[in-house]
């Protein structure tokens, strides 16, 4: 969706010269850019919380057999943490505001035009 804001941006505002000129179209711009970097770090975050998790259970497997046993089907965030679950769900809402947000700034700025 954020290549598509952008696209969307340049199609109703013709050219750079024309974002550039329209605080809307630069907000809506930055909207994007913020959800592509909070993806970018957030994508960083789990891969370094994830790793640390392999790490963790490959020094005890007997320990991941035990906790594996004792939080079978409950609604334990297990093989992960709560931090890895917290990172993901804050990466959804980040990324989903902000290019939310992205469009309808687009949107205003195209009928203000």
């Amino acid at each position: 969706m954020c290549y598509a804001v952008i696209g969307a941006n340049w199609v109703v505002f013709g050219s750079m010269n024309g974002i550039l000129g329209n605080i809307w179209a630069k907000t809506s711009l930055l909207m994007v850019i913020f959800a592509v970097a909070s993806n970018v770090i957030g994508a960083w975050l789990l891969s370094a919380k994830i790793r640390s998790r392999v790490v963790y259970s490959e020094a005890d497997k007997k320990r991941w057999s035990e906790e594996f046993e004792k939080l079978v089907g409950t609604t334990s965030p297990w093989p992960f943490t709560e931090s890895i679950d917290a990172v993901g769900r804050w990466m959804r809402v980040i990324k989903a505001i902000s290019t939310l947000v992205a469009g309808a700034l687009l949107i205003i700025g195209g009928i203000l035009k």
